[in-house]
């Protein structure tokens, strides 16, 4: 929820998101996929922030990946 709010007001369209717990059932991986117009690359670390701020989690990490305009 923090990080939807962090989000509000800002550039990102979240497209899609998924959880998947690990083989143990005490892990879960939770997978974002935001969009935005141009290169956001300090907003997505301030985020990051954000996240491993929280106290059960345990690592963050983000990609990007070039979309094609057809």
């Amino acid at each position: 929820m923090v990080l939807l709010h962090t989000l509000e007001n800002e550039v990102f369209q979240l497209k899609s998101l998924q959880s998947k717990d690990d083989d143990t059932g005490r892990n879960v991986t939770i997978e974002a996929d935001v969009q935005s117009e141009g290169k956001q690359d300090n907003l997505v670390e301030k985020i990051i922030g954000i996240l491993v701020r929280e106290k059960d989690v345990t690592g963050a990490r983000w990609t990007v990946v070039e979309r094609n305009s057809d």
